[in-house]
């Protein structure tokens, strides 16, 4: 469900060329995410306030939606992502 929402939100963000810009913790790769999960690093809450602030915005500009996953804590979608 997580990978379908960060999916989807790009998609809208585009511009008419399918063009967006990647910020933040969309540049980093797989693998230093993963360390820094398994590390419990400073760049790991660094990236989880990340998501945190994707996820708000997401929430103020989409129709419709008051919060897209109201059910999640911040450890949860950590873990799953």
């Amino acid at each position: 469900m997580l990978g379908l929402f960060f999916q989807c939100s790009v998609a809208f963000a585009a511009d008419n060329d399918a063009r967006f810009a990647m910020k933040g913790a969309g540049f980093l790769p797989c693998q230093t995410f993963s360390k820094a999960r398994e590390d419990r690093s400073n760049l790991y809450y660094m990236i989880g306030g990340w998501v945190e602030g994707y996820i708000s915005a997401h929430n103020r500009y989409a129709r419709d939606t008051y919060d897209i996953l109201s059910f999640e804590s911040l450890e949860l979608l950590m873990s799953v992502i």
